[in-house]
């Protein structure tokens, strides 16, 4: 793909404005009609970059996960509060298991371990370092960040070389006059003065770097297609100033800035704006380079046309699930393959009848917000059949527990259920 294909379609929609475009960051809660009798909670932000299908034109595969609420959920699936055989927190383990795998392969990006760094410290909590495995999200990156640079360092080299001449000098003063010796005791007594308050210098800057110093601080990340959405604070003239000596700006819509690679970071490319950078996954079995996967996704959301979510289905989908702590979404993909992947439990009752036939669906852990000694959990599911929803009987027993009726939804072709999941 040239460059003039990558701008192009990434620059596709020149009226935004008619074509209605939202806010890319807001999460805009949705009233429900007369007619509607299922709950409808806040859209999240990442159903705004969903597209209709995968950058290969198959089935698309979204997930979602707040870092700050991963260890408590990675607790309770620990201590088997969470029964992993549940559809809903199998599915939504698996997710985290791709989200995780994906920001792994960004090794080929300058960025790369500092955005580790950052998924690191933001999924552990409070108190730990990132190294307890069971509490974080990736491991940590094999090169930490360097501490300080290498002219930082030449400049104590030179320091130190300059101070060590001086005592030299003296220690062969010594056999001169007193006034020499005087003079070079002061020299000498300046040169110690010097290496001690070079030795403090270097204490500072031995200081490891953090990403935030880096200008990069992560809320939550969502995995798009192959596609990875970093949401929370990004300082732009910083990253790039460190980041960006291999890439090209090559444009800019609605205050997103996008980079090209060249020479050795040809193929790559990335988006970043203050409060999101996406990055396609450096993924080599695939057959599109990540040029090809930013601009299918930005064209997309641009355009506001060809996306999930501009569609009834797709948006029902988001609004009946809603913003949560993690999710995961099939479009249009069979979802009992992704089943047997995060080893999903096959002889529940009514696994068969709700995972089986469904075309599309979205799946989802909530957090409670509830004060108390350990957090409680609801699991919200919607899906969409072209055959015809299964009944309230099959959801309850794929899905439920003590499930509120008034949570359970069906009307062809959708169905939709919210139960929470107490101790299994």
């Amino acid at each position: 793909m040239d460059r003039r294909m990558f701008v192009r379609a990434a620059g596709v929609c020149g009226g935004i404005g008619v074509a209605g475009c939202t806010d890319w960051g807001a999460e805009t809660a949705t009233e429900s009609n007369g007619s509607d009798t299922f709950p409808r909670y806040n859209r999240p932000a990442y159903s705004e970059w969903p597209p209709a299908e995968g950058h290969d034109s198959d089935g698309l595969l979204f997930a979602q996960l707040r870092l700050g609420q991963y260890p408590a959920i990675q607790q309770a699936i620990d201590d088997g509060r969470l029964d992993s055989d549940h559809p809903a927190v199998g599915l939504g383990a698996d997710g985290i298991e791709r989200i995780a795998t994906a920001v792994e392969t960004l090794s080929a990006y300058p960025f790369g371990d500092t955005l580790r760094e950052a998924v690191i410290g933001a999924s552990s909590p409070d108190g730990q370092t990132g190294e307890d495995r069971n509490q974080t999200l990736v491991e940590p990156a094999t090169d930490s960040l360097s501490p300080t640079d290498g002219s930082t360092r030449t400049e104590d080299d030179s320091i130190t070389n300059e101070s060590t001449d001086s005592t030299v000098g003296t220690e062969s003063a010594e056999t001169g006059n007193h006034s020499t010796e005087t003079e070079n005791q002061s020299t000498q007594n300046e040169s110690t003065s010097a290496e001690t308050e070079n030795e403090s210098t270097s204490a500072e800057r031995s200081e490891p770097v953090t990403a935030v110093d880096r200008g990069i601080e992560l809320d939550r990340i969502a995995l798009i297609d192959e596609l990875l959405l970093f949401e929370g604070s990004f300082d732009r003239s910083r990253i790039i100033d460190r980041f960006g000596s291999a890439f090209e700006h090559v444009d800019t819509h609605r205050g997103v800035s996008i980079y090209e690679g060249s020479d050795e970071s040809a193929g790559l490319a990335f988006a970043l704006d203050g409060s999101r950078l996406l990055v396609p996954t450096a993924d080599e079995s695939r057959s599109a380079d990540g040029e090809t996967v930013l601009a299918h996704s930005l064209s997309g959301y641009i355009n506001t046309v060809g996306r999930i979510i501009d569609t009834a289905d797709g948006e029902w989908l988001f609004e009946t699930t809603g913003s949560a702590a993690l999710g995961v979404g099939f479009w249009e993909t069979p979802v009992d393959d992704h089943l047997a992947e995060s080893a999903v439990a096959p002889d529940r009752s009514g696994v068969d009848a709700v995972f089986g036939a469904v075309e599309s669906c979205l799946s989802a852990i909530t957090v409670s917000e509830a004060s108390g000694p350990r957090p409680t959990f609801d699991a919200r599911f919607s899906g969409l059949y072209p055959d015809g929803p299964p009944s309230d009987a099959e959801l309850v027993s794929a899905l439920g527990g003590e499930v509120d009726e008034e949570t359970v939804y069906t009307e062809p072709p959708r169905a939709h259920i919210t139960t929470p999941l107490g101790e299994q």
